[in-house]
């Protein structure tokens, strides 16, 4: 999809504006990850989080089970 010389000008008129800069940096500055634990990816959060969607949608939990073949690679 191709922009108009239009709306290419009014991107530029955007991007060199000092107040929308700030609130960009204000935003991301309090963005929120919550599967981060001191700067590190939390599994057990991830699986947690996995687990509530699985009940969410009502799938079933199921077992674990090993693979039982033996040439796994990733």
């Amino acid at each position: 999809m191709a922009l108009s010389n239009e709306e290419k000008k009014e991107l530029k008129e955007a991007a060199s504006c000092a107040r929308l800069r700030r609130n960009s940096r204000a935003i991301l500055s309090h963005r929120y990850n919550p599967f981060l634990v001191d700067g590190k990816i939390d599994i057990d959060r991830i699986i947690s989080f996995l687990d509530d969607c699985n009940a969410f949608l009502g799938h079933p939990v199921r077992a674990f089970r090993r693979i039982k073949t033996g040439a796994n690679k990733l």
